[in-house]
């Protein structure tokens, strides 16, 4: 998923201007949209999934001057199932589960833990999420997944294209007169 933005008459108004102010101006400009893109990203996610929006892992790798490229990266690595809210009742069998809005689910034969490990170093750490056993014996545990924060921005794709579109050309317009009064002033 790639959004490219080509505009009009702006190679020209650039090329009059100091290579400087343009430059700055368009790593600003991409920084700030590229930001703002991430937070609407994770603004859309969580109109459908129901996931906070921490939990949504949207980086965004900012542009400088000898690279004036900025970009997001959504990972296609499966969330745990315990971040859409998965609870666990003493009354009904197996964890219940929000993962879209409105649309809580009971996944019989699951269950709520944390698991503790021990690394190499002897560290110990533990985690919660939803597990289901894969055998009749104790340990032999597998925990359940939802979908990924790539997979979930997929729908919403065609609006954060229109959305990027829309607030790109009056950012840069912004960014450039600011530059340009600035680098004026000798700052």
């Amino acid at each position: 998923m790639k959004v490219q933005i080509e505009m009009k008459g702006v190679k020209e108004a650039l090329e009059i201007l100091d290579p400087k102010v343009h430059t700055k101006a368009l790593v600003s400009t991409l920084n700030r949209v590229g930001s703002m893109a991430a937070t609407q990203a994770k603004r859309k996610i969580r109109e459908t999934y129901n996931i906070r929006q921490k939990d949504i892992k949207v980086m965004m790798q900012r542009a400088s001057d000898t690279f004036p490229t900025a970009y997001l990266k959504i990972p296609h690595q499966a969330s745990p199932l315990i971040l859409f809210g998965g609870k666990h009742s003493r009354k009904m069998p197996g964890a219940r589960v929000e993962v879209i809005r409105g649309n809580r689910k009971v996944i019989t034969s699951s269950f709520i833990t944390n698991v503790k490990a021990v690394t190499k170093g002897g560290d110990e750490s533990s985690h919660a999420g939803i597990f289901r056993r894969v055998a009749k014996t104790r340990l032999h545990i597998k925990q359940l997944y939802g979908p990924s924060p790539g997979g979930m921005m997929r729908e919403q794709w065609p609006e954060m294209q229109v959305y990027i579109s829309s607030i790109f050309l009056p950012i840069l317009e912004h960014n450039i007169t600011f530059w340009v009064v600035r680098l004026a002033k000798g700052a």
